[in-house]
């Protein structure tokens, strides 16, 4: 990968505030790991947020899926490698592969973005964007590929309320918080499982103010969340344990 001119890489030192009681990465902290790489790409091509909404655009993650082979401690050093997949219609595919120190690989991923028009919210296509992206299509991340998530039976576990701390600059909750929110409604014995693989869809913002009903649900080897803000879906989560 790193002769690969699409791959952006970085290296990214652990720190204990990344992790959870069990010493591992946290659920958030990878997505957060997962987000501002995919920052740092686009602002390495000069595609900075400050440019893009210069022409009225903003990029939102829709959907996310990780393959977790072992989550790195506090201390370990590992490098993020990220790359445009595919750009269709509307969804602009990104894949990642983080690798530790010794080049063991710790989680893959791949995540969907849809354009917005910065002002108004609303969708745009991807031909909108005119800016040249460099793709690998060829390059797959090893895990369950994103879409749908639905499961017919969940109970109500609890409410979250979004305070100002998960508000980001995009006004609503940043990505990252959700995963905290998924954690936090596990039980004990759930939490302690071995997780090989998460993902998460975005239906709706959450904003400052607001409160999101969790249901949970499960079904042998996964596990499902779902939180809705007034009836309507705002993120579902599919977790699968080994």
């Amino acid at each position: 990968m790193n002769n690969n001119s699409a791959v952006y890489q970085s290296d990214y030192h652990i720190r204990y505030s990344d992790c959870g009681s069990n010493g591992r990465l946290t659920v958030s902290a990878l997505m957060r790991i997962c987000s501002d790489a995919a920052v740092d790409d686009f602002d390495e091509h000069q595609l900075t947020r400050d440019f893009l909404l210069e022409h009225d655009m903003l990029f939102m993650l829709s959907k996310l899926s990780a393959g977790i082979t072992k989550l790195p401690s506090a201390g370990d050093r590992i490098r993020i490698y990220t790359w445009v997949q595919a750009v269709d219609k509307l969804i602009f595919h990104r894949g990642f592969i983080v690798e530790s120190e010794n080049g063991e690989v710790a989680f893959q991923a791949t995540s969907d973005w849809i354009l917005l028009e910065a002002s108004t919210k609303k969708i745009r296509r991807t031909s909108d964007f005119t800016f040249p992206v460099e793709t690998d299509p060829m390059l797959i991340p090893d895990c369950a590929p994103n879409g749908r998530i639905h499961f017919g039976f969940y109970e109500k576990c609890g409410n979250y309320p979004v305070k100002r701390e998960h508000i980001d600059s995009n006004g609503h909750m940043n990505n990252a918080v959700y995963g905290d929110i998924i954690m936090d409604f596990l039980t004990d014995d759930e939490f302690d499982r071995e997780m090989k693989n998460i993902r998460v869809n975005f239906s709706s913002e959450l904003t400052l103010g607001s409160s999101a009903e969790i249901f949970k649900g499960n079904d042998g080897d996964k596990l499902y969340i779902c939180g809705k803000n007034e009836g309507k879906t705002s993120f579902e989560a599919e977790i699968l344990y080994n």
